[in-house]
């Protein structure tokens, strides 16, 4: 049996109290999907608990500290590339802004906070995060 990679991404829909979510821009050099909108997050690292990489993912992209870190959604798909196979596990969580102002990484070049109908209408485009962000705010989720 082929070797198989396990990739865990951690997002995390952020929001402000004043039912806002965080959205951070990728910058136009990111080598995935340049200029598109985001959620903090990124990957998980062996080796700390999944709450703390979701938590450390959030501070390294945008600054802040969030408080009440929840796991909303999950999904695993297989993905083969480059003769390569490996499991994608995506988590999504909600958390609220417990303090500090944005500052942005180098990974992002703009933030914006915005109405939960607008994330999906005019924000995320990527077709895995839609799909988690919609069944979040259809399904579980009170603003």
């Amino acid at each position: 049996m082929p070797k198989v990679e396990n990739i865990v991404v951690q997002k995390t829909i952020v929001l402000d109290g004043e039912g806002r979510c965080l959205l951070l821009r990728r910058s136009k050099t990111d080598p995935r999907r340049p200029g598109d909108w985001d959620l903090p997050g990124g990957r998980w690292e062996a080796g700390e608990s999944l709450n703390a990489g979701a938590e450390r993912e959030v501070v390294e992209e945008s600054g802040i500290k969030v408080k009440n870190l929840t796991p909303r959604f999950t999904k695993c798909k297989i993905i083969e590339k480059d003769g390569e196979t490996y499991n994608y596990i995506l988590i999504i969580y909600t958390a609220e802004h417990a303090n500090g102002e944005v500052v942005l990484s180098y990974e992002h070049n703009e933030y914006v906070w915005v109405e939960k109908q607008e994330v999906l209408e005019k924000y995320i485009t990527y077709d895995n995060h839609a799909e988690a962000i919609a069944y979040i705010f259809d399904n579980q989720l009170e603003l």
